[in-house]
């Protein structure tokens, strides 16, 4: 398999969605989001983190890319790393970010939580009624 370099020595293996999502528009997007927040370092470990996940999700549930662009995949999981880290990141300022609507955030990083429970864990870092709010949404979008 071949490598690709990284920012910072990241090495991860080529894969398809690393193609579509490349580590590079993940780190970009990132230090918008987090420079005035977080320190150098914390914004380079939740990229890395971001990029880790997405290469989990290839490898495990390749089909949760199809039909998503790359911008709302970042920007749910963005959102998830800014709830876990307990920053004040809304989604207006991650959907103005990248160019998205508030919908498109609060959609995506619902789904990711709701698809990815054994990665995020969301009982750890969610609120009660956050947590009921979830639940409700995976209710309703499991009957559309």
């Amino acid at each position: 398999m071949k490598k690709k370099e990284l920012p910072d020595c990241i090495v991860l293996p080529d894969c398809i969605v690393c193609e579509r999502i490349p580590p590079k528009f993940v780190f970009e997007i990132g230090h918008k989001l987090f420079d005035n927040i977080l320190s150098r370092k914390e914004v380079h470990n939740c990229c890395v983190s971001a990029i880790k996940v997405i290469n989990h999700i290839d490898k495990t549930k390749r089909i949760y890319f199809c039909g998503k662009g790359k911008k709302v995949i970042v920007a749910g999981l963005f959102y998830i790393f800014s709830l876990y880290k307990q920053v004040k990141l809304s989604q207006s300022r991650i959907a103005n970010v990248l160019g998205i609507s508030t919908m498109s955030v609060r959609k995506h990083y619902r789904n990711l939580l709701v698809s990815f429970p054994e990665i995020f864990e969301p009982e750890r870092f969610l609120s009660k009624s956050q947590l009921y709010s979830l639940k409700l949404w995976e209710k309703e979008s499991k009957k559309k």
